[in-house]
């Protein structure tokens, strides 16, 4: 997803996690979280991300940026290994 929006984007690392995140124990949702750096300044960032994805919260650290993706599991009925 960020190397097709962003062109110069490099991707640094990546991390996700599938559970109930929010700790009410009655969905499954999966938590994703990429730290990439890219020549574009925070604003374009901003605007290539707001356009494509619901993400919910975006960061810069020191010239990297962190975007995070908290969306519905393709299962989200099934609360097994809560």
């Amino acid at each position: 997803m960020i190397l097709q929006e962003i062109d110069d984007a490099k991707i640094i690392d990546e991390y996700s996690e599938t559970g109930n995140t929010s700790g009410t124990g009655n969905h499954v949702d999966c938590l994703s979280r990429i730290s990439f750096s890219s020549g574009k300044d925070q604003e374009t960032i901003f605007e290539i991300l707001d356009k494509r994805y619901d993400y919910w919260e975006l960061k810069n650290e020191n010239g990297i940026y962190i975007v995070t993706l908290n969306t519905s599991a393709p299962f989200s009925d099934n609360i097994e290994g809560h």
